[in-house]
């Protein structure tokens, strides 16, 4: 084998690793929120909803940390800032939502288009989206990780399509719901999303907008 091929070898299962420790990590997380009781005593309804979302977001702090390691050569956004990025570049963000077409159908982020999460071509992906030139891409997911990898799958060939910046959205839908911020569904504004997985559902407020 020559260097070359091994060093690509090397590097492949090194992803395979980190990738294999993202998801041990998750349902670590996961995990642990199951583990600890949503009440300690008997504290307040608000004091315990307070305990609920700071377990939530300490939970999807530890597999938003591991995707930043792992897709360390990925731009990650937080939620806030796609916000901003949105409200300041209007009819330039394009949205990918690289979730299963179930996870769509209850709710997604107003304008985001669905994409496979196994899509292996940028042009597939112009074809869903439309002409990407000079335009700010940015792909999400549940929690982060499908669309970090559809961008490193084929984040070069959406660039070399002309587009001015691609990111990952820290977090992914479910973030963004855990911060109250607006989702679509299919009969308009709604707090629904798909929970992906009953263990993964740990990681979503019960009423966010409460």
């Amino acid at each position: 084998m020559s260097a070359g091929r091994a060093a690509g070898s090397g590097h492949a299962v090194s992803r395979s690793n980190r990738l294999s420790a993202l998801r041990t990590a998750s349902v670590i997380a996961a995990a642990l929120l199951l583990a600890i009781p949503a009440r300690a005593g008997g504290g307040s309804s608000a004091g315990d909803a307070g305990g609920a979302a700071a377990r939530q977001s300490w939970a999807l702090s530890i597999v938003e940390g591991r995707l930043r390691s792992t897709f360390h050569d990925v731009s990650h956004l937080a939620p806030a800032e796609l916000a901003l990025l949105v409200a300041k570049n209007a009819g330039r963000v394009v949205l990918l939502d690289v979730r299963g077409a179930d996870e769509f159908a209850v709710s997604r982020i107003a304008g985001a288009v669905h994409v496979d999460p196994d899509i292996r071509s940028a042009s597939e992906v112009e074809k869903i989206a439309g002409d990407l030139k000079g335009k700010i891409v940015v792909a999400y997911c549940a929690i982060g990780l499908r669309s970090s990898q559809l961008i490193v799958r084929i984040g070069q060939a959406l660039k070399e399509k002309g587009l001015a910046e691609l990111h990952n959205l820290e977090g992914g839908a479910f973030r963004w719901r855990n911060e109250r911020r607006p989702l679509v569904g299919p009969r308009g504004p709604t707090n629904a999303i798909h929970p992906y997985s009953l263990l993964w559902r740990q990681f979503l407020l019960d009423d966010p907008g409460e």
